[in-house]
């Protein structure tokens, strides 16, 4: 049989949380407006009708049955799975066009409502808040119950600073929490690193899609079976059935395994940087950062 992927290896790559960084190409591509000054969007992988809601300063509350920000400067764009589930994809955006409408140094409420709970499989979800080129991502891996509602983040806008003073009650980049054990690992401490390379999309002479550079860590291991492949991969004559290879991609899991290549992964779609200890001699090390 053909290979399923767009490029010319059978390799493939999953997250943690089994999301992938084309959540602002699924906004795109829904109709979603992704180049206004501020961008939030929602995504989750099941039947579930979750919903995006963002409250204003003066209290304004942007969410399904209230659409248009308060002073008429964007609003909810998108609104999926409503009534009925239609796609594991589904996406939902909001966005604030013209700065010089935005209220700022006030807080933003970000929260996530599931208005009806539908499925127990492929929970959680992600949220990408976007501002002048910064990209803030907050997953959320555990099931939202009927009616609930999860505080996401919130933060404070200027013209001059864009996003700041960000702050978050499930994960944020921009807080730095105490060291926990994830995926094998304690965070906020040094790691080895075993293998530096390319997603498989870019290996060779190839660039098919967003480049996405791995630090492979010793000892690090995902508990959990993920993904063996997500649509974004499939080669342009597979797309006309994405709602099957979106079924058989939630049931096809790979088995777990110690021989695994896990660690951290960063996309050419979003900015980010890194503190790295890199031994220059046999007893010297010097900390470099590394951006992306």
């Amino acid at each position: 049989a053909p290979l399923l992927f767009s490029w010319d290896n059978p390799f493939s790559w999953a997250y943690g949380g089994d999301v992938t960084d084309s959540l602002k190409e699924r906004v795109k591509t829904a109709g979603g407006n992704v180049s206004g000054e501020i961008r939030i969007s929602l995504g989750w992988y099941n039947y579930d009708d979750l919903d995006l809601h963002v409250i204003e300063p003066n209290g304004n509350e942007i969410m399904y049955n209230n659409k248009n920000s308060s002073n008429n400067n964007g609003g909810l764009d998108i609104d999926m799975n409503a009534g009925a589930g239609v796609t594991r994809e589904a996406v939902e955006n909001v966005v604030f066009i013209n700065p010089a409408k935005i209220t700022e140094d006030k807080w933003y409420y970000v929260n996530v409502h599931n208005f009806s709970k539908r499925e127990n499989i492929d929970i959680g979800f992600e949220v990408e808040i976007e501002c002048q080129g910064q990209v803030h991502t907050f997953n959320y891996a555990s099931a939202v119950p009927s009616k609930g509602t999860v505080a996401v983040a919130k933060f404070k806008y200027s013209r001059k600073l864009g996003i700041y003073a960000g702050e978050s009650d499930i994960a944020s980049g921009n807080k730095t929490p105490p060291s926990k054990e994830i995926w094998n690992l304690s965070t906020n401490k040094f790691h080895k690193v075993s293998h530096i390379l390319k997603s498989p999309n870019h290996w060779g002479d190839q660039k098919k899609g967003n480049l996405h550079q791995f630090f492979v860590l010793e000892g690090c291991r995902n508990p959990e079976q993920p993904r063996g492949f997500f649509n974004e991969f499939l080669r342009s004559e597979l797309q006309e059935h994405r709602k099957v290879f979106e079924v058989l991609g939630a049931k096809l899991k790979v088995p777990a395994s110690d021989q695994q290549l896990s660690g951290l992964g960063f996309s050419d779609t979003q900015r980010a940087d890194i503190i790295a200890r890199v031994a220059t001699t046999k007893n010297l090390t010097e900390l470099v950062r590394i951006k992306f």
